[in-house]
This record gives C-alpha cells, sequence and structure tokens, in this order.
C-alpha cells in the first residue's frame, strides 16, 4: 500500500466525546498533524480492469451479530458516492445488491455482476455460496429499487457492451429478465444512479456518465465524463428520455465531472441529483415534474469555474484565506492559504415527504500549489462531515459529524499508536455517507469513520466503523451517533472482540414505517485491494445485513453463532402429515418459540416452550397436509435462526 497517508493526529476537543451537534464538532481544533496534505489520485475503475493480484482463498469466518447475505472478491463498490443497494418491501422485508464476484482477481473477475438476496418473513432467500450475479454479462455499480407492482429493478453498467444494463424480476418470477439500454452518445456510458418514482410508482429514473477518454471513451459535448438523464414511465418497457444533458450540467459551466460523483433520489414526481464535485461545484438538480423540467440549486459554489489543474491561481482567485480551513492556522504556508472548501466526493441525497431535498457530504479541503504537473494536494486527516438542506440556499454547509474521541484522551486517532496509518480511500476521517427520510420526515444517516481504539497490526492502518445517527428536526440536530460495530451487539456471542478487527464501510439504507434495514461491506483488513497501487492481498469480503428500530436504534434482531446455537430438523424431506423432530441447543437460558412459514410468508403453526434451559432439546411439531417447501424458525430470546424443510 502506497505510505502516502502516515500521519498521528492530535485533534483536540474542547469536552465532550459524543460529536454529534453541530456546536461539538465544530470544537475540534485545528492541528498540525491535521493539516498534512498527501498526493490525491483521480482513480477510475469501472470493473474492466484486471487486478492481477494473488487471491486468498481462505473463507472469511463470520462474525456476529450481522447476517452475511453475500459475499464477493471484488472489494470496490464505488470509486466516490454510493449508490441504492437496499430497498424496503413494505412487508416487514427488503431486497438488496452490490458489486458481486467469487472468480480469480487474475482474471479480471469475469463473472462479476450484480449479487442479489431478498429478505421475508422465511429469512434470506440465498445462501451466499449459492448467489450468481443477475445480469447475463460481466456488469458492476448495480443500483437496486421496486416498483409499485412488485416488481424488482435493478441497473448496473456493462464492462462488455459499455452500455447500461436494466434487470427486471416479476412479482412470483424466479427469473430476471434483462436488456442493454440504448447509448446515442458514441463513447459508452458508466457508473449509473437509478431511483424510482411518479405518482403511480412505476417511473425510472437514471443518471449515468458518458464513458471517460482514461477508460476507453472520450468527451461527449465538449466535457469529460458528461452526465445524462434517462427516464421511464412505464417500469421499463420504454424509454422516453434517452442520453439527456441537464440545463446547466453542460459545457457552460463545466469542462469536465469527477467519476462516479453523484447520487439520485426521489420521492413521488419530485426527484433529484446532487453532484459532489472535488474541483467543481457542489450542486443539486430537482424537477418537480416527475422529470420533465429541472432547476439547479447550488449547494457550494467552487470559486474556480472549469478548473483544469495545474492552471496557477491566487489567494484572491479563491475568495481569500478561508480560516474555517487548513488557512485558519497561525501563519499558514502557501499550500494551506491556497486550500478551498469542497467535497470529498462523496456524498448523498434524500427528499423529505415536502418535497425538500436533504444532502450529506464529507469535507475536504484541496489544495494545487506546483502548477508544473497535473497533480494536486488533499488533507487525508480532515474529519468532518457535513449537511445541508433547501432552507440553507446561500449559506455553508454545517459540519455535522467527525470520528469520536473514545478513549478520553482530548484526541482522536490516538498519538500512543505510533507511526499510525489512514488506510488510503482517498476520503475525509467521516465519510461514504447515506441518507434517506421517512414519511414523517425523519432523518436517517449512515457513515464510516476511523475509530481510535482499533488498528490492524500488520500494516498499522486504522480501522473504520460504521456509524448510525438520525435527526427528528429536519437535520437541525443530531441524535448521537451509533457504533454498528458495537462491542454490545455481540454480547454473548463468544465473538465480543472481533469489534477489535472489523473495517465496515459501502453503506447503505432504507426505512418502512417500523424499522432502519442497513447493507454494508466488511472485511478484517483496512483499505481496498482493488485500487491498483494497494498490496493488499484479494480476500473475500462479507456483504453484511442489520435490522434496527427506528424510534431508538436499537438492534431489532441479531445472528448468534453456530459454535453456541445449533439447529437441525429431520426428517428432511419429511411426508404430510407427520412428525418432524426439532432438535437445538442454546448456549443459556433463553426464551424459545419455534414458528413454521409457508414460502408465502405465512405462518402455519406456532409453539412457544418460554423460558428454556441451556443445554440440548428435542421438539416435535407435524408437517403440514400439503406438499410445499416451509420454513422452521427457531427464535431464542431476539436471536433466530432458520431452516428450510421439504415437505412431499
Amino acid at each position: 500500500m502506497k505510505r502516502v497517508l502516515l500521519l498521528t493526529l492530535f485533534i483536540t476537543l474542547s469536552g465532550g466525546l459524543a460529536l454529534s451537534s453541530h456546536a461539538q464538532v465544530n470544537r475540534l481544533k485545528l492541528t498540525k498533524a491535521m493539516l498534512q496534505t498527501a498526493p490525491a489520485q483521480r482513480a477510475m475503475y469501472d470493473g474492466s480492469e484486471s487486478i492481477g493480484k494473488a487471491k486468498n482463498k481462505k473463507h472469511v469466518d463470520q462474525r456476529y451479530p450481522d447476517t452475511i447475505i453475500g459475499t464477493t472478491f471484488y472489494d470496490l463498490q464505488t470509486n466516490n458516492t454510493l449508490m441504492q443497494r437496499v430497498v424496503a418491501d413494505g412487508k416487514g422485508g427488503c431486497k438488496a445488491t452490490w458489486t458481486h464476484s467469487q472468480d480469480d482477481s487474475g482474471n479480471g473477475y469475469p463473472d462479476r455482476g450484480a449479487g442479489y438476496n431478498s429478505l421475508d418473513a422465511n429469512g434470506w432467500a440465498f445462501d451466499p455460496s449459492d448467489i450468481e450475479r443477475v445480469e447475463g454479462e460481466r456488469c458492476g455499480w448495480p443500483n437496486i429499487d421496486m416498483l409499485s407492482d412488485g416488481s424488482v429493478v435493478i441497473v448496473s453498467h456493462s464492462t462488455a457492451s459499455g452500455r447500461l444494463y436494466f434487470s427486471k424480476l416479476a412479482p412470483g418470477a424466479t427469473e430476471w429478465s434483462g436488456e442493454l439500454l440504448a447509448d446515442g452518445t458514441g463513447v459508452g456510458q458508466v457508473w449509473s444512479r437509478m431511483a424510482v418514482g411518479g405518482e403511480d410508482g412505476m417511473t425510472i429514473h437514471v443518471f449515468t456518465s458518458t464513458t471517460p477518454t482514461a477508460l476507453g471513451g472520450g468527451p461527449y459535448n465538449g466535457v469529460e465524463g458528461q452526465p445524462v438523464y434517462h427516464r421511464s414511465t412505464d417500469g421499463g418497457k420504454t424509454w422516453d428520455k434517452q442520453d439527456v444533458i441537464l440545463p446547466g450540467m453542460d459545457s457552460s459551466n463545466y469542462a469536465r465531472f469527477d467519476n462516479d460523483s453523484y447520487a439520485m433520489a426521489a420521492r413521488g414526481n419530485t426527484v433529484a441529483i446532487a453532484l459532489f464535485g472535488g474541483w467543481n461545484d457542489i450542486a443539486i438538480w430537482k424537477s418537480t415534474d416527475n422529470g420533465e423540467t429541472w432547476e439547479r440549486i447550488l449547494v457550494n459554489d467552487f470559486p474556480l469555474d472549469k478548473y483544469a489543474i495545474g492552471t496557477p491561481y491566487t489567494v484572491d482567485d479563491i475568495g481569500g484565506i478561508d480560516t474555517l480551513g487548513p488557512g485558519g492556522v497561525d501563519m499558514p504556508d502557501e499550500a494551506q492559504q491556497m486550500a478551498i472548501f469542497t467535497s470529498d466526493n462523496s456524498g448523498y441525497i434524500t427528499i423529505d415527504p415536502d418535497g425538500k431535498c436533504h444532502v450529506v457530504f464529507g469535507e475536504m479541503y484541496l489544495t494545487d500549489t506546483d502548477f508544473t504537473d497535473q497533480g494536486w494536494s488533499f488533507y487525508p486527516g480532515w474529519p468532518y462531515l457535513d449537511y445541508w438542506n433547501e432552507d440553507m440556499a446561500g449559506q455553508r454547509p454545517v459540519r455535522i459529524m467527525a470520528p469520536l474521541d473514545l478513549d478520553g484522551d482530548g484526541s482522536i486517532l490516538s498519538g500512543s499508536q505510533d507511526g499510525a496509518v489512514i488506510a488510503p480511500y482517498f476520503r475525509s476521517l467521516a465519510s461514504f455517507p447515506y441518507i434517506a427520510s421517512d414519511d414523517e420526515g425523519t432523518l436517517f444517516l449512515s457513515y464510516s469513520a476511523t475509530d481510535e481504539r482499533f488498528f490492524e497490526n500488520e500494516d498499522s492502518e486504522y480501522y473504520r466503523h460504521l456509524y448510525l445517527s438520525k435527526s427528528t428536526d429536519g437535520g437541525t440536530t443530531w441524535d448521537d451517533p451509533v457504533d454498528v460495530i458495537n462491542k454490545a451487539f455481540y454480547e454473548g456471542t463468544g465473538f465480543e472482540e472481533d469489534t477489535a478487527a472489523t473495517e465496515a464501510i459501502f453503506s447503505a439504507i432504507d426505512l418502512d414505517d417500523q424499522y432502519l434495514y442497513l447493507v454494508f461491506q466488511k472485511d478484517f483488513d483496512p483499505g481496498l485491494f482493488i485500487p491498483q497501487n494497494s498490496t493488499d492481498e484479494v480476500s473475500e469480503q462479507e456483504i453484511s445485513y442489520l435490522k434496527f428500530n427506528k424510534r431508538d436504534l436499537n438492534l431489532v434482531e441479531r445472528v448468534v453463532s453456530p459454535k453456541n446455537y445449533r439447529m437441525s430438523v429431520n426428517p428432511n424431506p419429511a411426508r404430510r402429515n407427520s412428525k418432524v423432530n426439532v432438535h437445538f441447543e442454546i448456549r443459556k437460558s433463553a426464551n424459545v418459540r419455534v414458528e413454521m412459514y409457508d414460502m408465502d410468508g405465512q405462518m402455519v403453526q406456532r409453539q412457544a416452550l418460554g423460558q428454556t434451559e441451556a443445554g440440548v432439546h428435542d421438539l416435535s411439531i407435524v408437517a403440514p397436509d400439503h406438499d410445499g417447501v416451509f420454513a422452521i424458525k427457531l427464535w431464542v430470546g431476539k436471536s433466530s435462526t432458520t431452516k428450510k424443510i421439504i415437505v412431499e
């Protein structure tokens, strides 16, 4: 791994450990270590590259309490900004997707495509080892959503064809239909985003980038990576808008767009797109008539229009020294004076029930003081996550989150870890955010941030944990963040110490009336192995799932290690009306019940055993009087496991 991010950070707080309110976050003081710059990297991956590294074939052991719904050896889920990866089905379940591959990286991941799994009352539909890509050809960067008729839709990009791939699973169907969308640009399209809206819930909005020169494409209408818009108002049967350049998103304002640095959201007839450019404006394009007309709304006006790296600029050109950034120190050096406020290219957008847009992004400062090359610098120790909504038009986004001072020593990323390294995601210390609004207007936020307590010994890299927070007052204040990789969640599983060696990033969330559904990528080695400069081993990544109560963000259900919780069902297959034995073992006394469901998610029988002592137990149930596949779900306290049984 390229060691450009060597930092020991002392970020002093004037009081308080929870950095959940604007005031507390803004107590962070600039320090010398925070102000060290590092060379930036404009990496672009569409998945066609062959990484050519040896794969670590050892299967990653499951870690609890999360459910592992998929695995992948391709660990780069986005170059910059996340896309919709989980959608609640309104019935207590959800659907999830991710970039999936189980083939050798030395072959360029030929099986790469959209992984898919589905949760209902019977549990997750597929074992991770049985999952194959959805598409008929090699694809990546999948987005998922549901139409009002119950169809599941996925949009990804095809590396073989250089076009977008649209997949659809109709209600009751077991096979996906798929087709390549037309490309009228002539240079190809990559890194799509999708959202479903419209009054009838059947409009599919797609936003994507034309393929840049670096990946075999070229400028389109004079712009590198020109974003274009597509729309279908009939659930994907036809596409009435294709390759549309939105007003103001053209060469009049832009020379190039940062790859994969945009997000999309829709609610009814309101649809919005947010662009999180590093060397560009942060802006929203919003439509209130289902994509017919668009308004451009500025979030942050980048002071250098259509800036080309290496072009000389002065402090006056950027409006003076930004005292909220690196230039705010005493006697700032040239780089600090020239630092410009922007995003770290990672952000997300949501729309509340009133149609108002809310935006979050990783805060960053960029600087270019050597005008003889095509390089520039960023601040890998910059810690902030920012928030903005439409009521703040003309105002600077506010800082709402940062890494926590968890050991209480007055700093984050403690200096006690000599020579500690920040794994090179090229983001701020709190980044990869995802925001969602429920029907009551409560905002929910997930993000990944460094954890000062834990670092990987071999490379001395700090781990990143996932955090959840919410705002019930429209973004004015935010609750203290909840660490998803929380030791308390693991209590009683025998895996309490796994929180010290877990890297969790690339989170996506969705909501229903009661629950928050979280899907994220997890492994046990900080950083990524996809970037060409990484020396990390290629290892299996887990796609993990957790379910939280929206009211208090408490974990609803957790999986328990089979080492502590065993269950078997026999005979299987079973005859109709015959006795079936449920054999289980529990480590300690708990309230136990057994439920049986059919494949439509309807409970067909239930037995409550009440408080049950630790040890081995057997329970007899009667098989249904008709053929079919059924699920037997064993609950031990709030934990559960499911076995499927065939009756014939």
